[in-house]
């Protein structure tokens, strides 16, 4: 018997460097200000693209790869209606998740009243980068939620590729927290830069830990058919 999979390798590789490909384009590559120069006007420019981009992929069934039959399901057949409020439960959920990093940051020694928009671009970068995705898949789904992130696990490839970048960026994001308080004096560790330049790093990890597991996961697949 043929070793059948749910999704096709390529497309998953195709659309996991897509976006990271888009990630550190919309971090790093825009024009304008610098990041390490000003932090502050530069994530402004850069959480608009990513909340446009973002968007856009969503509403045209690219944010994720799935298994179509094209005798039992055509790609389209996903209204744009759902699409629509897929979109706005997804961004009102990353508008929690701003809050939530936000406030966070606040309790793990962000200043309170100082460079509060270095630390609002900041939340809202890394929400719009980790919450956003994970929203338009579960949306309000809480036992989803829970189940995904407090008990089982991922179980199919849109909950992997939620999971992943996400708990990935999060422990990124502490991680880069820990090189603030050094006394090295560089661009980089001015607040909130290694905490967005963290959490995209461990996003980048998530997503190819993501593309791995789903991997591994339809070969056992194929493999259970073929016994």
């Amino acid at each position: 018997m043929k070793n059948h999979t749910n999704f096709p390798k390529l497309p998953n590789l195709l659309s996991s460097v897509g976006q990271v490909t888009l990630a550190i384009t919309t971090l790093l590559l825009l024009p304008g200000y610098s990041l390490f120069e000003k932090p502050a006007e530069y994530l402004e420019w850069t959480n608009t693209v990513l909340f446009m981009t973002r968007a856009l992929l969503l509403t045209n069934g690219w944010l994720y790869i799935e298994k179509t039959n094209q005798s039992k399901k055509k790609p389209g057949t996903i209204t744009l209606k759902k699409r629509a409020t897929t979109l706005i439960s997804a961004s009102l959920l990353t508008l929690g998740g701003i809050f939530l990093f936000h406030t966070l940051a606040v309790l793990f020694g962000a200043p309170l009243t100082e460079a509060v928009q270095h630390t609002w671009y900041g939340a809202m970068y890394m929400s719009l980068l980790l919450v956003f995705p994970a929203s338009s898949v579960f949306q309000y789904d809480t036992e989803a939620w829970i189940r995904v992130f407090f008990q089982t696990g991922p179980e199919n490839y849109k909950e992997r590729f939620a999971f992943y970048p996400l708990v990935s960026g999060v422990f990124g994001a502490w991680l880069g927290a820990i090189v603030i308080p050094l006394d090295w004096d560089r661009p980089w560790q001015a607040w909130p830069i290694p905490c967005v330049l963290g959490s995209l790093l461990g996003y980048t990890i998530g997503i190819f830990l993501a593309l791995i597991r789903q991997d591994t996961s339809t070969k056992k697949q194929g493999k259970q058919r073929t016994e």
